[in-house]
């Protein structure tokens, strides 16, 4: 007998910089089509990419009973319920072609498999299924996101009082954040109410702004 496992692959192209390729992060199935031998009888078997972009799946079982003959399952990726905003997923089907037959080794015949992968619908093959996977969040506009205010104590707000505050950004994704980083202001009594403007964010990410008093 010879176990088998489809060759197939997972690329992210990640158009933000800030995503990269997680072990689990995709998952995929494989059912056959005309009667492959299943471990324990399955009706399809689940199959999760690993760091390097492998998509690894458990392997089928072919023995001499399956000599002779050709199978085909088809092999695609799931698009999770909770999938992720941004993300577009492949929705390639690849039929891989098996075929079983034997080898004659220092005398011995044994059971080799061999496999293609095609395209559904067309006929060119290839050595692997390849998924490819492209990411693109969507920009997050807002004002206001950053507050703050300053109370005077001890003395009341003078008209010549002009308390002004400036933000700056400390860490974060590159060019992750178009701001003009002005802050508004706003006096109520002994109290300066300030905020942020419009802040747009491309990238996800932790961010860390500093605001200072001028």
């Amino acid at each position: 007998s010879q176990e088998w496992a489809p060759i197939a692959t997972k690329t992210l192209h990640d158009a933000s910089g800030a995503l990269s390729l997680q072990p689990d992060m995709f998952e995929f199935s494989l059912t056959p089509m005309s009667g492959a031998p299943m471990p324990d009888g399955a009706n399809e078997l689940a199959g999760h990419n690993n760091a390097h972009g492998v998509v690894v799946f458990e392997g089928i079982t072919f023995t001499r009973e399956n000599v002779g003959k050709t199978y085909r399952c088809k092999i695609a990726e799931k698009v999770p319920a909770d999938s992720r905003p941004g993300m577009t997923y492949d929705a390639t089907v690849w039929i891989a072609i098996v075929v079983v037959s034997h080898e004659n080794v220092d005398g011995e015949n044994l059971v080799k498999v061999s496999a293609t992968y095609a395209r559904e619908g067309e006929s060119e093959s290839h050595g692997e299924a390849a998924f490819e996977n492209s990411y693109t969040p969507q920009a997050f506009a807002e004002s206001g996101i950053i507050k703050g205010k300053k109370q005077l104590v001890g003395r009341d707000m003078l008209d010549t009082d002009n308390f002004n505050f400036s933000l700056s950004l400390v860490s974060g994704p590159e060019n992750g954040v178009a701001s003009d980083m002005a802050l508004k202001r706003e006096t109520s009594g002994n109290v300066v109410n300030f905020k942020s403007g419009e802040m747009t964010f491309t990238k996800p990410g932790e961010y860390t702004f500093e605001i200072s008093e001028n």
